[in-house]
This record gives C-alpha cells, structure tokens and sequence, in this order.
C-alpha cells in the first residue's frame, strides 16, 4: 500500500525528497500549494472555486491507500486538511500529521520517514483551529454572519474520521 503525504509548501516537499532519498513506489509527497480552493465575497455572497482542478482530480482518484495530511499546525493548515477531506475517496485511511512537516527533514530515507510518520499521525483533524481561520477571514471581510451556514455545511460534506 502506498503512502501520500500531502503538505501546502512545494520548497518543503522538495527539500524532503531531497534530503530523504525517497523511494516514488512506497511514499509520494504531494503539495497543496497553499488553499485548494478560492473564497471570496461577491454581492453580499460566498463564492467558491477550484484553484487547481487537475491536484483536484489527481486527489480524487487516489484509492485504497494511506493518506497523511502534513500541513502546518495552525488554523490555516487545519483548515486545507478539511478542504483535502472534501476531495480524498472515503476508501482511504486518512491520517493528520501532529509533528511539525520540518521535522522530517532529519529522516535518513524512506523507511525512516515512513516510520516517523505513522509514529506521529493520528486519525483526528482539529476542526476548532480550523473554525478559527474562518472566524478570521469572515471577520476580515465583515461577513462573521456566514460562519455557522458555512461550518455547517463543511461538516456535512466532509468525511469524518
């Protein structure tokens, strides 16, 4: 079975494919690069889009494998775990990294960094950190109003582990 491990920093996966002399058969590391999809508010109304339809595409189709989600341990890297939710098949075992993704930089190579982070991930996304990157986008933009439909309607649609 063979592990994906998705981040949001394409220097980051570079440097670990690098540093780790990773074997592409056992361990691929996917970058996000940044949000998967686009909010704005146009005409008083939430507006949502792709950014990348083909990382999109090529997150749906992967099936029956471990998934690691290693994006940063803030609100904002909360969050892209739960737009990742929205697109990865439910016959994949979904994990979250809880290690900050530079600490696999001092793994030696693709066992060691297969070890480490199954060592360190664990089946749970913190959905609060992720409210928080909401809470602050809608209050950037004066729309706070819009947070309980949109959590709502992210909890609904998303798998939940």
């Amino acid at each position: 079975m063979k592990l994906y491990l998705i981040n949001e920093s394409p220097y980051m996966k570079q440097l670990l494919e690098k540093s780790c002399f990773i074997d592409n058969k056992k361990i691929e590391i996917i970058s996000t690069k940044g949000f998967l999809l686009d909010y704005s508010i146009q005409n008083n109304k939430l507006v949502i889009k792709h950014k990348n339809d083909s990382l999109i595409n090529y997150l749906k189709s992967i099936k029956n494998s471990i998934i690691v989600i290693g994006t940063d341990l803030d609100s904002a890297g909360d969050f892209i775990a739960f737009e990742l939710l929205e697109f990865l098949d439910k016959s994949n075992t979904i994990l979250r990294l809880e290690i900050n993704f530079d600490e696999l930089l001092k793994c030696k190579n693709s066992r060691e960094l297969l070890q480490t982070v199954l060592k360190n991930s664990k089946d749970k996304i913190n959905y609060t950190n992720a409210k928080r990157y909401w809470e602050n986008f809608l209050l950037e933009n004066e729309k706070l109003d819009y947070i309980n439909t949109i959590l709502t309607e992210m909890k609904n649609k998303t798998i939940k582990l």
